[in-house]
């Protein structure tokens, strides 16, 4: 642990910038599985006019 603290303290624009790009990543993860959920909602309820929305 104590060689982490060392790299951060090293470059801390590149760490700075990785986990800035890691929480843009998650944030597009769960937007794509908000819509996935939202998709399989819709054909479980099989409203495939709320389905084909998703996509235009």
């Amino acid at each position: 642990m104590k060689s982490l603290f060392k790299y951060v303290k090293q470059e801390p624009t590149k760490v700075t910038l990785v986990v800035i790009l890691q929480l843009i990543c998650s944030a597009f993860r769960v937007l794509n599985s908000l819509i996935n959920v939202f998709i399989l909602n819709s054909l479980i309820k099989l409203d495939f006019q709320a389905f084909l929305n998703t996509f235009y």
